[in-house]
C-alpha cells in the first residue's frame, strides 16, 4: 500500500482542476438530460484508465499503475455522484 503523501504528490493541477469543473456540471445539472453525457464521458475515461491500469501491471511498470489507481478513485467519485443524482430523480 501507498501512502497519501505519494498519492497527493502523483496527481497533478489539471486533473484536481477538472474533477472540480465535473463536480460543478453535476451540481448544477437539473434534468437526467444534463447528467447522460456527463456519465457517458466519466465512463469513457474510466475505460481507458482500466486499459492503462492493466497495461502499466503486464509491463511491470508498478509507479505508473499507482499513478493511474489514484486517478480511477477520482473518476469513479464522479461515476457515484453522477448515477445517484440520476437515481434520485427517478
Amino acid at each position: 500500500m501507498y501512502d497519501c503523501l505519494s498519492v497527493k504528490s502523483i496527481i497533478n493541477g489539471s486533473l484536481l482542476m477538472k474533477i472540480m469543473e465535473l463536480r460543478e456540471e453535476v451540481e448544477g445539472a437539473s434534468s437526467d438530460e444534463e447528467l447522460r453525457p456527463l456519465l457517458q464521458s466519466c465512463e469513457e475515461s474510466i475505460r481507458e484508465l482500466c486499459k492503462g491500469i492493466d497495461n502499466s501491471f503486464r509491463a511491470n511498470k508498478i509507479e505508473d499503475a499507482k499513478l493511474l489507481t489514484a486517478k480511477l478513485q477520482y473518476w469513479k467519485r464522479i461515476e457515484e455522484r453522477i448515477v445517484d443524482k440520476i437515481s434520485s430523480k427517478t
